[in-house]
């Protein structure tokens, strides 16, 4: 958090008063931390540059940034390797997935490629994968239950837990549903 005491002779009405909840920002060049005091007083905006304290605070607040964005890209590389784990070929269904969808109309053109294999071959060498792609479709659904069984799937799935069951999950999805 950065905060910011106005000198006592500053031409504002705030003058002298500690400004709180500073955020760090630029315009025209130059870096700026700007204050929001609240309902009915405008944003303040101090200029970083020559004020010792403030550039220290906005330093530090950068490096905090810099260091949370570390943190995140980890947690994100340990995730993606869990799921790799757990849900071998994920990423090469995904690929040929999308390959297919991306140039369905040239279908015939793409079967000739000498590399490229067809979803539905992959499909059957990683059927975890094939699964989890089933499921984070019908994660996406309109209706709650459908898309509550998805996301159960996944997460059984990308746990380690076992494929049938989360067939079964998403195979029973409907149950319990009244049709006139």
């Amino acid at each position: 958090m950065i905060t910011y005491t106005l000198p006592v002779d500053a031409k504002h009405r705030l003058a002298g008063q500690t400004l709180t909840n500073g955020q760090v920002g630029m315009y025209k060049g130059e870096k700026l931390v700007y204050f929001a005091q609240g309902c009915g007083i405008s944003t303040i905006y101090i200029k970083v540059k020559g004020k010792k304290g403030l550039e220290l605070q906005v330093e530090a607040f950068e490096e905090q940034e810099r260091r949370d964005k570390v943190k995140l890209e980890e947690q994100e590389r340990r995730d993606k390797a869990k799921l790799e784990i757990n849900v071998p070929g994920l990423e090469t269904l995904i690929d040929a997935y999308n390959y297919e969808i991306r140039y369905q109309e040239e279908f015939n053109r793409m079967m000739a490629e000498e590399n490229k294999v067809p979803y539905s071959d992959l499909a059957k060498q990683y059927p975890r994968a094939h699964i989890y792609m089933r499921a984070e479709a019908f994660s996406g659904a309109e209706d709650y239950r459908k898309s509550a069984a998805g996301c159960k799937a996944m997460a059984i799935i990308a746990g380690g837990g076992e494929l049938e069951e989360a067939k079964k999950v998403m195979d029973n999805w409907f149950s319990g549903v009244d049709i006139d």
